[in-house]
C-alpha cells in the first residue's frame, strides 16, 4: 500500500509521523495499543512524542482508517479497518496468542432476540489458559 497516496486520498495532511504510524498499523495483523505504536515509531522516526501518536490515531479513527477497541480501564487498541474485527485470546501462563473473529455481532443478535434489548456498547473480557498449560497444571494437581 502506498501510504502517502492513501493519506492524500483521505485528505489527511502528510507528515513523517502519520506515514510511520500508518505503516506500523499495516504491518501488524493484531490490534496494537498506542504505547506500542509509539515505541515502534521511535525506532523509525525519533522525533515523535506519545501525544502525536494519540492525535494521529484519533484522526485515523475519525477518517475511517482504523477501528478503536475499548479494552476497559482507559485502555484502547487499534487495527486497520480492512483487517476485519478480530480479537486475540492469550494464555495467562505461557502467553501463547490465538486470533479469532469477533463474536459481538452474534451476541448483539442473541441479546435482541432473547431479551428485546438493543446492545449500545459492550466489553468482552476473556481470561484464558491454553490446553497445553491446562494439561500441565492438571498433571501437577495429581502429584
Amino acid at each position: 500500500m502506498d501510504t502517502v497516496a492513501y493519506l492524500k486520498n483521505k485528505n489527511i495532511k502528510i507528515t513523517k509521523a502519520r506515514v510511520s504510524i500508518l505503516e506500523i498499523l499495516i504491518e501488524n495483523d493484531f490490534p496494537i495499543n498506542a504505547e506500542s505504536i509509539f515505541e515502534l515509531c521511535r525506532k523509525r522516526y525519533s522525533n515523535i512524542n506519545i501525544s502525536t501518536v494519540y492525535r494521529t490515531l484519533d484522526i485515523f479513527v475519525k477518517n475511517g482508517i482504523v477501528n478503536k477497541f475499548d479494552l476497559g480501564r482507559g485502555k484502547y487498541s487499534y487495527i486497520l479497518k480492512n483487517r476485519g474485527h478480530k480479537h486475540v485470546v492469550q494464555c495467562q501462563i505461557c502467553n501463547k496468542k490465538v486470533e479469532y473473529d469477533c463474536v459481538m455481532p452474534q451476541i448483539k443478535e442473541i441479546l435482541k432476540k432473547e431479551t428485546g434489548f438493543t446492545l449500545l456498547s459492550g466489553e468482552l473480557v476473556l481470561n484464558a489458559i491454553c490446553d497445553e498449560c491446562k494439561n500441565k497444571k492438571d498433571c501437577n494437581k495429581d502429584n
